[in-house]
């Protein structure tokens, strides 16, 4: 297990992302081209009927059971912009246009319980896990942190960020129920 450093470098931004020219940049961005990697049902040793288990140690009904009470009003896709160091869990399908959601140091946990669409330019720092799948619309997007889906990850329309960023993914590994650590983002 890696302690996350009591100073985080940067946030990430287009000087510190590696490549060719800056190879020990301490972020790392897919490019288009490898995109296709993220697509975690296409590997053999994960099925899609079971990637929220093995990454999350529990079946996701489990998993929506053990968090808190939702919150009065509930919340939706689009009043997602300022949330910070929370798990949230949205059912059906959603689309998420714009806003900031989490930060490096208080990332959040983003389920959704359905296909996930996102338009516009939402910025969002730690994990989203999409129990169908995720699909780029307009815009700009970025995610710090990691995007798995279930089932397909299209980055058809608009442009789509990637930019694994460990820090951000380390501080999420605190959020949500405690278990058992089984191989998972949990364990970095």
């Amino acid at each position: 297990v890696h302690e996350v450093p009591s100073t985080l470098p940067p946030a990430p931004t287009s000087q510190n992302i590696a490549s060719n020219s800056n190879p020990d940049a301490p972020y790392y961005s897919l490019q288009t081209d490898e995109q296709d990697v993220m697509t975690i049902g296409k590997m053999d040793s994960i099925q899609p009927e079971t990637i929220f288990e093995s990454i999350f140690c529990m079946d996701l009904e489990t998993y929506k059971n053990s968090l808190p009470l939702d919150r009065d009003p509930p919340l939706t896709a689009s009043t997602l912009n300022g949330i910070k160091g929370e798990v949230v869990v949205l059912t059906g399908d959603q689309t998420i246009s714009g806003g900031i959601i989490g930060t490096q140091e208080e990332p959040v946990i983003l389920i959704i319980d359905g296909n996930l669409t996102m338009n516009g330019s939402p910025e969002i720092h730690g994990i989203v896990y999409a129990d169908g799948n995720i699909q780029k619309g307009t815009g700009v997007a970025t995610v710090y942190g990691a995007l798995i889906a279930k089932n397909n990850l299209d980055f058809g329309a608009g442009n789509m960020t990637i930019v694994y960023d460990r820090f951000a993914v380390k501080n999420a590994s605190g959020l949500g129920s405690p278990g058992i650590l089984c191989g998972s983002w949990r364990d970095w």
